[in-house]
């Protein structure tokens, strides 16, 4: 955690020198005032509200010297900056690089119309009429523009290549444009976000996080008034900056600046590149202050203080506080009277720095204080921690390493699994495979674009994934389903009775359905997001589970229901019958469901996620009582598990089972005695790069489920091995040593070229 915090603050700091770097060479300055603006984009509202997502940081670091690169690319054709910049940036992260590049291709056209190609004296341009200077200029900087921004790419393809392959078995990639336009709020309220303390968005709302110090309120203004700055300059800089405070709020605009996808929360996430141009303009109009008349910096602060009780009595948003219009009149007061004395003043006296560095170094620092999000404790964070790594290592050498799984509850992160260090089936990423997503959300357990988490399973669904044991912070007590296995400090292990092993056999009988069961791995990698033709799709996930034991063979249902007594948002259950019950609601209205029996309560959140609620053990005759929080109708059905039913299931699944011998990170091998002959089911999702090998011969595989990787079998032993290579890698390093090699050639040639020939 230490290492993190370090990590952020280090890279907040060099958020603020690269964009210092950028303005000091830009415009040739190496004035003190820099320093103002630079903390303004470090302490932005953007880093308020997405520093903790680290792997975003480098490319807001970066965006500064790649657009600088990109203006001397333009101007004096040197393109060594923005190649290589650009090319760093790709690799940190493709994501917010995506958005970086669409404004460069924006900035770019801003370049081209504010550049006066009278201003090229190079000795080509003066060789030709002045409108052949402008069609020279032009084509020049378009070629360069596109040659030096595919090698960019090109030398990311190590990292673009296997990122395409993946990112097409996520849900992401299934593009459905906005069929109409929509506006989510009105320019007014996002222009007021640039106030002080304005609490920040991380939710599914759109609002930007667009504060860079309210000195923008003054500065702005001024830069549109400003008459010594070129129209030709300033007119396409601030429909630039329209267009993208537009963009926020224009739903086609938003999908297309997110990368053809609409955000999983954490909304407007080119939000940076706002901040960063709005800066820069402010910058060019405050070295332009002496220009403007006392009267003109009293009008415009005037109207500055206007709008803000404009927007005191219109903007409604909870976002809002009556502090934060007071605290940021203050300090529009504050910097009206800075400039109106910097104005006075030909020089940069120190007292001038010291107090603009203590006005504006304030206002950031405790703007960032208070919208920042907060973090938990180290000791939060790392409860139990090495009770967990103890259990989990002392269990995995129980069973011979073995494969199989675990699940913890009292969850710090859907990642808990690579923190403490063990197979898990709960995981957070975007680019998460969606085969399992959809699986976890039609089986009932929490599934959606970002993550997949084991809550909401059943012995059924726990059975394929291959979990054996879960983790708990109290004691369940008695129970048919699981077993306390194995306690270390304050933490309970518990065993699934009804676990299946990593590989095992389905056959053919006269009640199973393998026909709707398996599908060809080609063909879903082709199809992966052709709308599901779901005969089971009116079935809630407890009856689908149902559903598809019957197709495997178990005419019989593992899960009965019973009896409740439902009024509206309340029900009552009474336990006919001593065994583990499991319930679900269709209705996604509710927020949250507290269950009270024999003097305890249990509270099911997020129901939205539409996953099955696991009620627990209860004997005959107890009493359950169920609340919806918000007043909504419960629509709860209850679930008894038939475990003599589900025993018959496990058993026949478990009759011939894969021994795995070994397996590490990207490999797997085993063996299997086939009685039978019929389909080997491996508890692994399908995705492309994985290769499988039967008596060592690759075979075509087949999935189970539209997920898990399968094969038909004949009689006898196999040998079975499964090995992972990205997709696209190879490729894609080929691409890279092309692209480097290239641009080095054009170094090289481009040296020698400007070197001057001895006599």
């Amino acid at each position: 955690m230490e290492f993190l915090s370090y990590m952020v603050v280090l890279k907040t700091g060099l958020c603020g020198l690269s964009f210092t770097y950028y303005i000091r060479k830009h415009f040739n300055t190496d004035s003190w005032a820099v320093l103002f603006f630079a903390l303004f984009y470090a302490l932005s509202g953007f880093l308020a509200a997405y520093n903790w997502d680290v792997m975003w940081l480098d490319v807001v670091v970066l965006a500064p010297v790649v657009i600088l690169g990109l203006e001397k690319l333009i101007y004096e054709g040197n393109c060594r900056l923005y190649c290589i910049t650009l090319a760093l940036s790709i690799l940190s992260n493709y994501y917010l690089s995506i958005m970086l590049c669409i404004f460069l291709v924006l900035y770019f056209i801003v370049l081209l119309i504010a550049r006066d190609p009278k201003d090229d004296r190079s000795s080509a341009a003066l060789s030709f009429s002045w409108l052949n200077r402008l069609k020279n200029f032009y084509w020049r900087a378009i070629i360069r523009f596109v040659l030096y921004s595919l090698l960019a790419g090109g030398m990311a393809a190590i990292l673009l290549m296997p990122e395409f392959a993946a990112l097409k078995f996520t849900e992401f990639s299934d593009i459905n444009f906005p069929k109409k336009a929509d506006v989510y709020f009105p320019v007014v309220d996002m222009a007021a976000r640039h106030f002080f303390n304005v609490t920040v968005e991380t939710g599914l709302d759109h609002w930007p996080n667009i504060y860079c110090g309210v000195a923008v309120l003054i500065l702005t203004p001024l830069y549109v008034l400003q008459k010594n700055i070129p129209l030709r300059e300033k007119a396409p800089k601030l429909a630039l900056l329209g267009f993208m405070l537009i963009s926020f709020s224009t739903n086609i605009l938003n999908f297309i600046w997110h990368g053809l996808n609409y955000p999983d929360s954490l909304p407007a996430r080119q939000s940076f590149l706002y901040i960063f141009l709005m800066l820069v303009l402010c910058y060019e109009a405050f070295i332009h202050i002496k220009e403007h008349s006392g009267r003109e910096i009293l009008a415009v602060f005037s109207g500055a203080l206007a709008f803000l009780l404009f927007c005191e009595k219109v903007v409604t948003d909870d976002s809002f506080t009556e502090l934060c219009f007071l605290v940021t009149g203050i300090f529009l007061v504050l910097y009206a009277v800075i400039l109106y004395f910097y104005r006075t003043n030909e020089k940069l006296p120190v007292v001038f720095v010291i107090v603009g560095l203590m006005v504006t170094g304030t206002e950031s620092g405790i703007n960032t204080y208070l919208t920042s999000v907060p973090t938990v404790s180290r000791d939060t964070y790392l409860s139990n921690y090495d009770s967990y790594q103890i259990l989990t290592d002392r269990t995995v050498r129980n069973e011979e390493n073995d494969f199989f799984r675990f699940d913890k509850f009292a969850r710090r992160t859907q990642n808990d699994a690579m923190l403490i260090g063990f197979q898990g089936s709960s995981y957070f990423s975007s680019t998460l495979n969606s085969l399992v997503s959809n699986f976890y959300e039609k089986y009932g357990m929490k599934g959606s674009r970002v993550n997949y988490c084991f809550d909401g399973a059943t012995p059924v669904t726990a059975a394929f994934l291959a979990n054996r044991y879960m983790l708990y912070t109290l004691d369940r007590g008695y129970d048919t389903v699981f077993e306390l296995a194995d306690t270390e400090g304050e933490l309970y292990l518990y065993k699934n009775n009804y676990a299946l092993p990593f590989g095992y056999m389905i056959t053919e009988t006269d009640d199973t359905e393998l026909d709707t069961l398996f599908v060809n791995a080609d063909y879903m990698r082709e199809n992966i997001h052709e709308e599901d033709d779901d005969e089971d799709k009116d079935l809630n996930p407890i009856e689908r589970q149902n559903r598809l034991v019957h197709k495997l063979g178990i005419p019989q249902d593992v899960f009965l229901l019973t009896d409740i007594n439902s009024y509206g948002s309340d029900a009552d259950f009474y336990v006919p019958e001593s065994a583990h019950y499991y319930a679900y609601t269709a209705n996604t209205k509710i927020d949250d469901i507290e269950m009270n029996y024999e003097g305890k309560s249990k509270t099911f959140s997020q129901i939205k996620k539409k996953f099955i609620l696991d009620l627990g053990y209860h004997n005959e005759g107890e009493s359950l009582n169920f609340n919806a929080k918000n007043n909504e109708s419960l629509n709860l059905n209850v679930y008894k598990i038939d475990t003599a039913v589900l025993d018959k299931f496990i058993t026949r699944l478990g009759e011939q089972t894969l021994i795995v011998n070994d397996y590490d990170e990207t490999s797997l091998t085993g063996s299997i005695n086939v009685n039978t002959a019929g389909q080997l089911v491996m508890s692994v999702a399908y995705e492309p790069g994985w290769t499988l090998f039967i008596d060592g011969v690759e075979t075509d595989m087949e999935l189970f489920a539209d997920t898990f990787i399968s094969v038909a079998l004949d009689e006898g032993w196999h040998t079975i091995e499964l090995k992972y290579f990205p997709k696209g890698l190879i490729p894609g390093i080929m691409t890279s040593i092309l692209s480097i090699g290239a641009f080095a050639a054009i170094c090289v040639l481009q040296k020698k070229k400007n070197t001057p020939q001895k006599a």
